[in-house]
């Protein structure tokens, strides 16, 4: 499922707008990670800071129905960890 604008709203209030990445030019970066054989241009980009705004963004996004692909460092080296 897209992410709504109000989905969009919801993650803003919750991890504040400063820690969102929903501008093309920024979300290429985290199109891929060490291995550039995939690529896929995710459609918001969250930033929590802490493990109650974490599974607030997981709750939210999974009333929405959006998928959630979390990410580490971004190398794609450490095994999926």
């Amino acid at each position: 499922m897209p992410v709504t604008r109000e989905l969009l709203t919801t993650l803003a209030t919750i991890v504040g707008p400063k820690h969102l990445r929903t501008v093309a030019s920024e979300l290429l970066v985290y199109e891929c990670d060490g291995y550039t054989i995939e690529k896929n241009v995710p459609e918001v980009v969250v930033f929590p800071a802490s493990t109650d705004e974490l599974s607030r963004v997981m709750r939210a996004c999974a009333a929405a129905g959006v998928p959630v692909v979390p990410r580490g460092a971004g190398t794609g080296l450490a095994g999926g960890c």
